[in-house]
């Protein structure tokens, strides 16, 4: 707006509604890079809107820290449902700070609930399963899903669905399956990817891993094996 300035601070996050004006100049010499995250415009409704317009900066580290989690897995484009589930947490701890409202999760166990989550999770290992989804399946809102696995296990769902993936993944390629097929036929997206995750939880490559066992012993794999793609969630990350 003319007259007008905002100074963006490293240690704040910013937040913009739809319609608001800005032309993203850096404030000093050196420049800047900037990561924006595109939420729906439904996804705080109008009273949200409303209260980003008035409060635009907010000094938050769990949201921080949440918001950089969403990008790094937006920027993957392999783990939809990892951040179907950072996505899921966002919208709330917005509100908090906009509207200090948040919906009520429905009344169901938490352990009850968990459990109906983890068998579709593990039902739906290859091919995979979107939050939204499960949500509707189950008849809870996505937020409540995640917490509920993390309050109960300790994990989020994807993090679930990924370990059922790799456990797969291990007993095939101590079985001597080549890695470019054990991926797709346990759910990864490709080799790299399996690599990806195999190098976070073992510290280890997929051809390591397999001499690290005994001899192999020879097991098919369906040709074309389906790779777990969940659908993407609502919001995209783009860096600037």
């Amino acid at each position: 707006m003319p007259g007008s300035a905002e100074v963006f601070h490293a240690s704040f996050t910013d937040h913009a509604h739809p319609a608001h004006t800005h032309d993203g100049r850096a404030h000093t010499p050196g420049g800047f890079r900037k990561r924006v995250l595109y939420l729906d415009a439904d996804t705080l409704g109008e009273d949200g809107i409303g209260a980003a317009v008035d409060r635009p900066t907010l000094e938050d580290p769990v949201l921080r820290v949440r918001l950089s989690q969403l990008h790094a897995a937006l920027a993957a484009r392999t783990e939809a449902l990892e951040a179907e589930s950072r996505l899921a947490l966002v919208p709330d701890r917005l509100r908090r700070h906009l509207t200090g409202t948040v919906a009520a999760a429905p009344a169901v166990r938490d352990d009850v609930l968990t459990d109906r989550l983890r068998d579709l999770l593990d039902a739906r290992t290859v091919e995979g399963l979107g939050l939204t989804e499960a949500g509707r399946l189950l008849g809870a809102p996505p937020t409540h899903l995640v917490r509920c696995s993390t309050r109960r296990h300790g994990l989020p769902p994807h993090r679930h669905l990924t370990g059922r993936r790799l456990d797969r993944a291990r007993r095939l390629l101590l079985d001597g399956v080549p890695a470019a097929r054990v991926a797709p036929a346990v759910g990864f997206y490709d080799q790299a990817h399996l690599t990806r995750h195999l190098r976070r939880l073992l510290a280890t490559t997929p051809s390591a891993y397999a001499r690290s066992g005994p001899a192999p012993v020879s097991r098919s794999v369906p040709a074309g094996a389906p790779a777990g793609r969940a659908a993407r969630p609502r919001g995209s990350s783009a860096s600037r």
